[in-house]
């Protein structure tokens, strides 16, 4: 990031270097051709030199080199392009590596309920999407087998509001009321692990479900989404 600053930096001022070189070098050129011309010399004309055009800038009339024109676009360009490359990368620092202290993990310990292995894997995907579809403030949500056959569920929400609105959904009269019914068929929740500082209205939520639950503030870290 701090590499990037530095370049966007080194071409501002590359670009204006070059801006306030131009009028000086179209000076020494002027006065080197009106030279050999009152000494009697000839000389062969630049087309980009020579080439002028009047135009209005400011409601006057100007008359300024093609050379000249071309260049100041050229600078304008760079600066353009410099100021494009900072603002790009900031932004990529500040939304790659910036820490959520908002975000909520649980990490739930489950067992099958008297289901296949398939039976467990089809309807993890199911629910996955369903969950991806209806909860655009959670940002994942993962199912894992253990070693000891247990089924470890990741969640990861925005923040407490996200969590809440999962409850919700699941709750009586919520849109995946009779899908975390199927839920409950498939699963035998052993204990939630909730990662993060929770609201307090979030956590009489989950109390209200009557489901297991750990706490475990945060020390430390960063989040990427």
């Amino acid at each position: 990031f701090y590499l990037f600053i530095f370049l966007s930096f080194y071409l501002l001022f590359l670009s204006w270097g070059y801006f306030l070189m131009t009028p000086a070098n179209h000076r020494r050129e002027e006065a080197r051709r009106s030279k050999k011309t009152k000494f009697g010399g000839s000389h062969r004309a630049s087309r980009r030199v020579q080439a002028h055009y009047r135009f209005k800038r400011h409601g006057l009339d100007s008359e300024v080199s093609l050379a000249s024109y071309l260049q100041r676009k050229g600078f304008m360009k760079l600066v353009v392009s410099a100021l494009f490359l900072f603002a790009f990368n900031a932004s990529t620092f500040a939304a790659g590596n910036g820490f959520n202290p908002n975000e909520i993990t649980y990490v739930v310990t489950m067992s099958a309920n008297e289901k296949t292995t398939s039976q467990i894997d089809d309807f993890s995907a199911f629910y996955h999407v369903l969950v991806e579809g209806n909860e655009p403030g959670t940002l994942a949500w993962q199912f894992f087998r253990g070693s000891d056959e247990k089924i470890y569920l990741i969640e990861r929400y925005a923040d407490s509001d996200a969590a809440l609105q999962h409850v919700i959904n699941i709750s009586p009269g919520g849109i995946q009321e009779k899908e975390f019914g199927d839920f409950s068929d498939h699963f035998v929740i052993e204990s939630i692990a909730i990662h993060g500082t929770p609201s307090t209205r979030l956590i009489e939520s989950l109390e209200a479900v009557g489901l297991p639950l750990e706490f475990r503030s945060t020390i430390s870290g960063y989040s990427r989404n």
